[in-house]
C-alpha cells in the first residue's frame, strides 16, 4: 500500500510583493462571496519552505509567518529607531508598520524587588500572547498595586495607570497575568542590591485592535493538556491594562 505524500504547492512567478498580494486578496474577498486565498498562502511559502507542502501544519506558526512577512517587507531590517528609555524603563521597540499598529501591543513587565523596594519596568512589542493552560500560582498574598497612577519614578510615561481591582480579568487571560514570585530559580537577582526575590507583575500598555492568542498545550514533556478553554472573540483588557480608555 503506497503512502499518501503531501503535495508540492505550484508557486507561481509574480513581480507582486506579499502586501500587494495581500491587498489584492482582500479586495478579490470583498467582490464576491467566494474567494481564493491560495496566492497569499504561496507567497509565504517562497519565504518558508515548509509551507509549499500540503503537509499539516500548524494555524498559529502559518500567521505568524504571515505577520512577519508583511511587517518586514512594511519595513525593512536595518531601519527601526529603537527608543531607550531611563529610570529602570526599556521599550524594545516603536510601532512603526499597520501590522504592529493593529496586531501590536507592549508586554509590560514590572519588577518589583522585595528586599530593596527597587521596581524597574520593561516593555517588549509582541504581536501574540502565549497563554498557558492551568498555570498554577500563588497570588493571594502577593502585594500589587492597584487604581492610581503609576508613578513617573516607576516608568517614564505620564497617564498610565494601575487597573481596578473590581475589574474582572477575562478567564483566559488570568493566569498569564496573575502576579508571581522570583527567586534564584528563576535566575532573577536584583539589579540594584543583586538579592533574588521579586514579584513580577504582566500588563498591557497600548492594547491591540486584534489580540492573538496562543494556547500552549503541550508541556516540556510533549504531553498534550485536552482541558477545555473558553475562548470569546470579543473580551474586555481594562483588568490587564495600564492604559487609560
Amino acid at each position: 500500500e503506497e503512502k499518501h505524500q503531501p503535495k508540492n504547492l505550484k508557486i507561481v512567478p509574480s513581480n507582486m510583493s506579499i502586501n500587494q498580494r495581500f491587498k489584492k486578496f482582500f479586495i478579490d474577498a470583498s467582490r464576491t462571496t467566494c474567494f481564493n486565498p491560495s496566492d497569499v498562502f504561496a507567497s509565504v511559502g517562497v519565504a518558508k519552505n515548509k509551507f509549499r507542502s500540503m503537509a499539516q501544519q500548524d494555524a498559529q506558526e502559518l500567521l505568524r509567518y504571515l505577520l512577519d512577512a508583511l511587517n518586514e517587507e512594511d519595513n525593512p531590517a536595518g531601519h527601526r529607531p529603537v527608543q531607550n528609555e531611563s529610570r529602570g524603563e526599556q521599550i524594545s521597540k516603536l510601532k512603526l508598520t499597520y501590522i504592529e499598529h493593529i496586531f501590536g501591543c507592549y508586554l509590560a513587565s514590572r519588577l518589583h524587588c522585595q528586599k530593596c523596594d527597587h521596581i524597574s519596568w520593561t516593555l517588549d512589542l509582541c504581536l501574540d500572547l502565549n497563554i498557558e493552560i492551568l498555570r498554577d500560582k500563588n497570588i493571594e498574598t502577593i502585594n500589587i498595586p492597584y487604581d492610581k497612577p503609576i508613578p513617573e519614578g516607576e516608568i517614564k510615561h505620564p497617564g498610565l495607570v494601575y487597573p481596578s481591582k473590581n475589574i474582572k480579568i477575562p478567564k483566559l487571560l488570568y493566569s498569564f497575568f496573575s502576579p508571581e514570585i522570583l527567586t534564584k530559580q528563576n535566575y532573577f537577582h536584583c539589579e540594584k542590591c543583586k538579592m533574588s526575590q521579586a514579584v513580577k507583575k504582566l500588563y498591557l500598555k497600548d492594547p491591540p485592535r486584534v489580540l492573538t492568542v496562543v494556547i500552549k498545550r503541550f508541556t516540556n514533556g510533549l504531553i498534550k493538556n485536552n482541558s477545555h478553554v473558553e475562548f470569546p472573540f470579543e473580551m474586555s483588557l481594562d483588568g490587564v491594562s495600564i492604559t487609560p480608555g
